[in-house]
């Protein structure tokens, strides 16, 4: 009976030390999420909506080299749109941009691909391509 009374407290005191832990795995993972939450990927240009986008790699490990394309369709989110906004790390070379097939302006800032579109109101579609 003795030996029943210090299993029974010895698993009571696992149990109430089993929910410090997982009280303190909640806490952690709640703000691992409010963090992430908190994270700003879009740092410039307008709001839009991606619909399609197709990535073309080249790899050369011999001479370590990536060359491609992203390829993508867009539906302007807000009226007035003129500029969008691509992660791209600096590193890589923008070599052009097209929009809606033609040759456009941009600027590559900080892994940040700046594209001048045509102005064009909310609900526009267009596309986009950036080879580098």
């Amino acid at each position: 009976m003795r030996n029943s009374f210090w299993l029974i407290l010895l698993c009571l005191a696992g149990v109430v030390s089993g929910q410090d832990v997982y009280e303190d795995l909640i806490k952690s993972e709640r703000e691992a999420y409010l963090n992430k939450k908190q994270v700003k990927t879009k740092r410039s240009g307008n709001q839009y909506n991606l619909t399609y986008q197709n990535l073309k790699l080249t790899v050369d490990p011999a001479v370590r080299n990536i060359s491609g394309s992203v390829y993508a369709e867009l539906l302007a989110e807000e009226d007035g749109f003129n500029l969008v906004s691509f992660d791209l790390d600096s590193r890589m070379q923008v070599d052009s941009v097209y929009v809606n097939g033609t040759l456009a302006s941009f600027q590559h800032i900080n892994d940040e691909v700046l594209i001048t579109t045509p102005t064009a109101p909310q609900g526009s579609a267009f596309s986009t391509e950036v080879f580098y």
